[in-house]
């Protein structure tokens, strides 16, 4: 072998090691959230003793935050190139609020003029202000790098998934035993083996941006690509309604008689089956484009949604819940990949902001709200139906996405 081909070598087997740190990273960060999110809504609802409208409102608080302080984050990372010590502060005051979250019921009875629902309340905005400046810069980094080397943003992604699935399983298991101090212990322990990991990541940045065209690359201008706003239209109708209806299925599941333990183990079925359609995405990926299988997910929660609006059975719920894994396992792994293809290399963390504060954040913020509105209005039906409604006119405009992006490919 010459010297040449021993450096190529060499080369991909550093950038292979490195992978692997990238996916420590999104395991152990993923499996911090699984085991404090998926047991979140029943802590509100078992320990805090709070409503389903009071719910939906402390639960609206993130989106309604990352609406407001994700550009700001993508300014100040675009300006000073800050990434690194962006999420390493961020994922350190994430824990630290979770710890204060999960303590807020002992924190109550001693700061008696203040109440369990205010205290939460607070603490949901501390954390998420920086809970939302984490995402869009460890995606971005990672697109940035997988294409680089030649590798797929999925084979990635697909350990945050697994760390979540197993994080939901047994913490589900040990809250009903130990109670909901076990979730301190694990967050604590995952969100440092995050920041360890996240520091020993070898990083690919965006190309520097020329003073030429800098005006073409700020959050604003993106809004001139008309095929992004289509999409961000789109996103928001069905990505951003869905995953916020997402905390409303499993207290409806709660409702319907679900213990932490079923909680649990709803949520780790749901990211097991994800998992595995994403493994299968990843496999076949080159058969189907990204955003036909984009489109096939949001089909697949249809019926999830009918069977919620009909269905009283818990165990035909939790059947539900698994198609919902499955049309996650099918956009997750393509969802970044897509958004990229819309977009020049030097806006892709911009426009996943965008995607994250406008489709998801404000999306979220007003499906949390009304919904918890309607559920105690109404009934957790009629929340439904609305929901149901929104996705289908989703369709719509996926139907306009799909030819403006055809006369763009045909104009090229």
């Amino acid at each position: 072998m010459n010297s040449k081909n021993k450096k190529i070598k060499l080369l991909r087997d550093l950038s292979k090691k490195n992978l692997l740190i990238y996916k420590i990273y999104y395991f152990s960060f993923f499996f911090a959230q699984g085991a404090y999110l998926s047991l979140y809504t029943s802590y509100l609802r078992n320990v805090a003793k709070i409503t389903p409208s009071l719910i939906g409102t402390i639960l609206s608080i993130s989106p309604l935050i990352s609406i407001l302080f994700q550009p700001i984050w993508a300014l100040i990372n675009e300006k000073f190139n800050l990434d690194k010590k962006v999420v390493i502060f961020s994922v350190l005051m994430v824990n630290i609020v979770t710890i204060l979250i999960l303590l807020s019921y002992e924190i109550s009875v001693i700061i008696v003029f203040l109440s369990i629902y205010t205290l939460i309340l607070m603490l949901n905005t501390i954390y998420g202000i920086f809970v939302c400046s984490i995402g869009p810069i460890h995606d971005s980094l990672t697109v940035l790098y997988t294409k680089k080397y030649g590798f797929k943003y999925g084979d990635v992604r697909i350990w945050g998934s697994i760390g979540y699935a197993i994080a939901a399983f047994i913490t589900g298991k040990l809250v009903d035993v130990y109670g909901y101090n076990i979730i301190i212990i694990f967050c604590t322990i995952f969100y440092l083996i995050s920041i360890i990991s996240f520091i020993k990541m070898k990083q690919i940045r965006a190309p520097k941006i020329n003073k030429n065209i800098d005006k073409e690359s700020n959050l604003l201008s993106i809004f001139k690509n008309k095929t992004f706003v289509v999409f961000l239209i789109f996103s928001a109708l069905s990505l951003g309604v869905l995953s916020a209806t997402g905390s409303y299925l499993f207290l409806y599941i709660q409702e319907k008689g679900g213990t932490e333990d079923v909680i649990g183990l709803s949520t780790s079925l749901l990211v097991g089956l994800e998992i595995l359609f994403m493994m299968i995405v990843l496999k076949f990926n080159t058969r189907f484009s990204d955003f036909s299988l984009l489109i096939t997910a949001i089909i697949l929660q249809v019926p999830v949604l009918i069977i919620f609006i009909f269905c009283n059975n818990l165990n035909v719920l939790i059947f539900a819940l698994l198609l919902r894994g499955a049309s996650q396992g099918m956009y997750v792994p393509v969802l970044v990949n897509f958004i990229s293809s819309l977009l020049p290399t030097r806006q892709i963390s911009s426009g996943l902001t965008l995607y994250s504060a406008l489709s998801i954040g404000l999306t979220g913020f007003t499906t949390l709200i009304v919904g918890g509105f309607l559920i105690e209005t109404f009934s957790y039906s009629t929340f439904f139906i609305i929901m149901l409604v929104l996705v289908v006119i989703s369709l719509i405009f996926g139907f306009i996405l799909s030819k403006v992006k055809k006369q763009i490919i045909v104009q090229l």
